[in-house]
């Protein structure tokens, strides 16, 4: 192609559309462009001028992706008072690329941000929209410098890489596959601010602190329903029944308590926080390969219910067997998400073009696997409770809650680490749940039990 031009409004016209703004979408719209061709990326300034900033942190990341180590030639940037224009070449644009550019723009009144060479403080004497730097933290805006460009003072630093003052209030990461979340430029770590300025974010970035206040319910929740034994004497009696050293003591007996009580409130819980972590990772690999979030969201939660359930319906099969079942369950998942991890991209980018049939199909075929092996563990669990049934709606209302606790966190861990670090914790999870998996029941042995003596005139050995 000679051009290739993102809509104004494409970003927000669907969820799947965000894909569209990441490194390795415009690194492959690069790839299709002649050599003389250019890429052009839209960005509103409208709220903060920092989009554009972010923008180009992206073009540059897609820039070295392509093999290109100095970005800085290879773009120009101009804008209105609240639009800004990122033009991206696979060449470097030469002097009368340059020149063509900076007419056009004075015809039409727009300010020229960047371009190869550019000279910003001479710039500023032919400002026609103002854009002076503002601090977010104070609400003030730096007018004592005459006309500005808040955008041309950081581009270049920008593309080059180098710290900006941005930088300090803003995340100027660019976007990618891994945290494709464009608009997550402002920082959670200083949550009193965001609050304090929350009148002026964009309705975007308040998703983040919406994640933020679910997240603290479902952790209250959680902790309730973990806190259960401390108020319910008898689910510490029941867990009193979980297999160990010989009993006979009541300091032996506190300790299978205990230890039985913690294997459940760690075991149950894993799993919750490993199951749903996979699952949202898959939900957001599926919204950019079905191009769709509703079918992405539809066919993985499908997919992994039905894989999952085929799974509990074998694990009784390996009841004798569990803790070897256990184990072999959580190294599929384990060898599954690394595979996962090093390919799926890669089969995404190659198979977009083929039929939705087609990528619906291999999607299944990818949760399929695993979906098996993540039905095994909590029947295998349950099983292992079945002596002691009082504790079984506790671990129920364990792995409840925090599956629940489980879906704000995968959301704010991914945008500020990434989807990959997410399925990365959901393997950890399941190392957890492996280490945690409770241990069988069997009934009191005849051993234990103390030996009346027949001669009520003599002690019993035990009472001995």
């Amino acid at each position: 192609y000679d051009l290739i031009d993102l809509a104004a409004d494409f970003l927000h016209a669907a969820p799947a559309d965000e894909a569209a703004f990441t490194a390795q979408a415009f690194a492959a719209d690069l790839a299709r462009l002649r050599p003389d061709g250019m890429l052009s990326i839209p960005v509103s300034i409208r709220d903060f001028p920092v989009y554009a900033l972010r923008v180009l942190a992206t073009v540059r990341r897609a820039l070295r992706l392509a093999g290109i180590a100095d970005p800085g030639p290879h773009v120009i940037v101009y804008r209105s008072a609240w639009t800004t224009r990122v033009l991206v070449a696979r060449r470097a644009f030469g002097p009368a690329a340059i020149a063509a550019a900076r007419r056009f723009c004075d015809r039409r009144s727009f300010d020229v941000s960047w371009y190869p060479g550019i000279d910003v403080a001479a710039a500023r004497a032919g400002i026609y929209n103002d854009l002076p730097p503002v601090s977010f933290a104070a609400g003030t805006v730096d007018t004592s410098g005459g006309p500005d460009d808040a955008i041309a003072d950081e581009a270049g630093a920008v593309l080059a890489g180098r710290p900006t003052a941005s930088a300090a209030a803003f995340s100027l990461a660019p976007v990618t596959l891994d945290r494709p979340f464009f608009y997550a430029a402002l920082r959670l770590a200083d949550l009193p601010t965001l609050l304090r300025r929350l009148e002026v974010l964009p309705q975007p970035e308040i998703a983040a602190l919406v994640n933020l206040a679910v997240l603290a319910q479902a952790a209250v929740i959680a902790a309730l329903v973990l806190a259960v034994p401390l108020l319910v004497p008898g689910l510490r009696r029941a867990a009193a029944d979980a297999p160990g050293p010989e009993r006979g003591s009541a300091g032996r007996k506190g300790q299978a308590e205990h230890g039985g009580l913690l294997r459940v409130a760690v075991f149950f819980p894993a799993l919750g926080l490993g199951f749903l972590f996979i699952e949202i990772y898959l939900i957001a690999m599926a919204t950019l390969w079905l191009d769709d979030a509703a079918s992405g969201f539809a066919l993985v939660l499908s997919a992994m219910l039905i894989a999952s359930g085929a799974g509990a319906l074998v694990s009784g099969r390996f009841a004798p067997r569990a803790g070897l079942a256990m184990a072999v369950a959580a190294g599929i998942v384990a060898l599954w998400a690394a595979a996962v991890l090093a390919w799926l991209p890669a089969l995404l980018f190659a198979t977009l073009g083929l039929p939705w049939m087609a990528r619906a199909g291999l999607l299944v075929a990818v949760i399929a696997p695993a979906g098996l092996a993540l039905g095994l563990p909590f029947p295998l669990g349950l099983a292992r409770l079945a002596g002691r049934q009082r504790l079984l709606p506790w671990a129920w209302g364990l792995n409840g809650a925090f599956s629940v606790l489980a879906t704000p966190l995968a959301t704010l861990l991914a945008r500020e680490a990434g989807y990959s670090r997410v399925m990365l914790v959901a393997v950890v999870m399941y190392a957890v749940a492996l280490l945690s998996f409770p241990r069988s029941w069997r009934p009191q042995a005849w051993r234990d039990l103390p030996i009346p003596s027949p001669d009520p005139a003599y002690p019993s050995p035990d009472a001995a």
